[in-house]
């Protein structure tokens, strides 16, 4: 039980300092509250902070333009939670920025279909179809995005409510505004 407590105020705290914009730190407590959540079998009570965990952690690789471990942590974020549309919006950005369209599309069109009233998601699925139409495919198959069905199908999005502050990222949100750039916003919870 104190281990449980403990490792919970390692999550707040991470939280916390991400909201401060101490990404460093913030991924450092991040990274120690998910390995040893993972070690705390059925802990439900904390599942949805696991979830958040990985997206959160996924903004922070997004920040610093790790796009393939900010896709992986949002996959894990969905393999936890297949109806957090947040993480299927946020890994459809990442996704659109890398130019893997079709990706992008699935995620947002995923996105949209758990939580139809997702305006930033309507608008970027909006832009990755104009993007399509126009003919520019560009890396359509992802080696690491490997839950998403064809890219006709519906699947995933990344979304954490947090505004994003590197150069021209597409949004991403995690709830959090930012004080670096102008850039759109990441999803966090």
């Amino acid at each position: 039980m104190a281990l449980e407590r403990s490792n919970m105020d390692t999550y707040y705290r991470a939280k916390e300092l991400y909201v401060q914009g101490n990404l460093t730190e913030s991924h450092k407590l991040l990274t120690n509250f998910i390995e040893t959540q993972r070690g705390i079998s059925g802990n439900a009570p904390a599942a949805a902070e696991l979830t958040d965990a990985f997206n959160t952690r996924g903004h922070i690789h997004y920040r610093w333009v790790d796009f393939d471990e900010a896709i992986l942590d949002y996959s894990e974020a969905i393999k936890l939670d297949p109806k957090f549309a947040v993480a299927y919006y946020n890994r459809g950005q990442v996704h659109y920025r890398l130019g893997h369209f079709k990706l992008a599309q699935v995620d947002l069109r995923q996105a949209l279909s758990l939580q139809p009233s997702f305006p930033d998601a309507q608008l970027h699925l909006n832009q990755v179809e104009k993007d399509l139409n126009g003919h520019h495919e560009f890396n359509t198959q992802d080696p690491l995005h490997n839950d998403v069905p064809s890219s006709e199908g519906s699947a995933p999005s990344l979304h954490n409510d947090v505004p994003s502050s590197e150069g021209s990222a597409p949004s991403l949100h995690n709830n959090v505004p930012s004080s670096e750039g102008s850039a759109p916003s990441l999803q966090c919870m």
